[in-house]
C-alpha cells in the first residue's frame, strides 16, 4: 500500500483499488517466475558439486576438512549437519540409517537435504581447487568470489520468494556485477544499483543461459510485464532502455 501513499499517509490523487489488486497479482506472479527459475539453479549448483567432488575425491570427501577454506565453519557445517541428517524423514535418508552405518552416507544423499542457503555457504568456504574451477566454468563466471555471491544473494531472494515477502520494488542483499564482461555475454549496463532486483534478474538469465541455453525465462517475464504494463519497472531498478540490451534481446 505504501507505493499509492504520500509522505502524509494518503493515498495519491488517480490511485484505485483496481491498481493495489494489479500490483499485488503482478507481484505473486513474478514471485512464482522468480522461484520457479532460481529452483534450476539450485539443482544444476547441487549437481554440479556433488558430481565434480566425489568423482576427483570419492564418496566421503565432504567430512573431510582438507577440502575447505575455514575448517572450523566445516566443523560447525558436520555438527549441524548431523543433526540435520538424523531428524530427517527424507526416506533414503532413513533406508541408509537402517542398512548402513551413519559415517559411511554419501554425498548424494547427504548433501540433497542441504537448503540452497546451506548449500550457497557450503559451497563458498571450498578450497579454489581444480574441481571449483570446473564448476565456475561450468556456469560461464570468470571469478570464483562473484559467483559465491551470485548463489548467496539469490538464496536470499528464494526465501523471499518461499515466504511470500515482496519483490517488486525490494531492496535486496547487494549483488556483484561483472566490471569487465562474462565469457557468455552480460549486459552493457553497468550504472544499475546491485541491490534492486534487476541486478539480480540479469544474474538470475545469466545463470539460467549457462544451465539451459534454451530456457524461456526471458520470454516468461516479457509476457508477464506486458500483461502487466502500469507496473513501474524503474521501481526495480530497471534503467531506462533496458530492452535494448542485446543481453535482453
Amino acid at each position: 500500500m505504501f507505493a499509492f501513499q504520500d509522505s502524509n499517509r494518503y493515498f495519491k490523487p488517480g490511485t484505485f483499488f483496481e491498481n493495489v489488486i494489479e500490483l499485488y497479482n503482478f507481484d505473486s506472479a513474478f514471485r512464482s517466475l522468480v522461484f520457479n527459475a532460481i529452483e534450476k539453479i539450485e539443482i544444476a549448483l547441487r549437481a554440479q558439486v556433488i558430481f565434480c567432488y566425489a568423482m576427483q575425491y570419492g564418496e566421503n570427501w565432504y567430512r573431510k576438512s582438507r577440502y575447505f577454506k575455514d575448517s572450523s565453519k566445516h566443523l560447525d557445517f558436520l555438527s549441524k549437519h548431523k543433526q540435520a541428517l538424523n531428524s530427517s524423514k527424507e526416506l533414503f535418508i532413513i533406508h541408509h540409517f537402517k542398512h548402513y552405518p551413519p559415517l559411511s552416507i554419501e554425498c548424494w544423499k547427504s548433501l540433497e537435504i542441504l537448503s540452497f542457503g546451506e548449500l550457497s555457504k557450503f559451497f563458498e568456504n571450498l578450497n579454489a581447487d581444480p574441481c571449483k574451477t570446473d564448476i565456475k566454468d561450468h556456469f560461464k563466471m570468470s571469478s570464483l568470489d562473484m559467483l559465491e555471491n551470485w548463489f548467496h544473494c539469490i538464496s536470499i531472494i528464494r526465501n523471499i520468494c518461499a515466504h511470500h515477502g515482496r519483490l517488486w520494488n525490494r531492496t535486496v542483499w547487494s549483488i556483484m556485477l561483472p566490471i569487465n564482461g562474462l565469457p557468455g555475454g552480460f549486459v552493457q549496463n553497468m550504472s544499475v544499483s546491485g541491490n534492486k532486483m534487476y541486478a539480480s534478474l540479469c544474474c538470475i538469465q545469466y545463470l539460467l543461459n549457462a544451465i539451459d541455453p534454451q530456457n524461456d525465462f526471458k520470454q516468461r517475464f516479457f509476457d508477464l510485464i506486458n500483461k502487466y504494463p502500469s507496473v513501474k519497472l524503474n521501481e526495480m531498478g530497471f534503467p531506462p532502455n533496458w530492452r535494448n540490451e542485446s543481453f535482453w534481446r
